[in-house]
């Protein structure tokens, strides 16, 4: 079984374009995080799923001898910091208003052949668009896996085994 080392958000820079980009590192013992949230990242821009509330990087990522990086926008928040702070209370709690970009850019990441592998509320950025209006963006492909054509969901895992369903032990 495959360890995974958490991805965490290292820091928030400015750049020269005063762009507030969000920093996420992986340790370089985390190759294979980063091989797939990198193939993933690629596949998204090659497919321009950018448009379908999918997060995108800024620049290829970057490797140092110690650590791997990703340069994303900064989000305002995720799903999980939004049903904690008030400060989301003034936007839209349509469920189906939240929702449903999401399902259609999950639909698109599976039709275009990637399988996330660990959506949950962590993993879904919040960007204030207006005063009153947000933009979701499904993030975070480090468990992310190919959909390859002869595969189905019921032969195999899509998520990490440690947040499976019980019916697929």
């Amino acid at each position: 079984m495959a360890q995974f080392h958490p991805c965490q958000l290292e820091d928030t820079i400015t750049s020269p374009s005063t762009l507030a980009v969000a920093v996420k590192r992986l340790p370089i013992q985390s190759r294979k995080c980063f091989e797939a949230e990198r193939a993933a990242f690629k596949h998204i821009k090659a497919h321009d799923l950018g448009r379908f509330n999918i997060a995108t990087l800024l620049t290829d990522p970057l490797t140092t001898p110690k650590s791997h990086y990703f340069i994303l926008p900064l989000a305002d928040g995720d799903m999980e910091r939004s049903m904690q702070v008030p400060d989301f209370s003034d936007y839209s709690n349509s469920i189906h208003a939240r929702m449903a970009p999401l399902v259609e850019g999950l639909a698109t990441l599976h039709e275009t052949g990637i399988a996330h592998c660990d959506l949950k509320h962590k993993n879904i950025l919040i960007y204030k668009t207006s005063e009153h209006d947000l933009t979701l963006k499904i993030a975070d492909f480090g468990h992310s896996l190919p959909i390859l054509p002869d595969t189905h969901p019921a032969k195999g895992h899509f998520c990490p085994s440690t947040f499976s369903a019980p019916e697929t032990w």
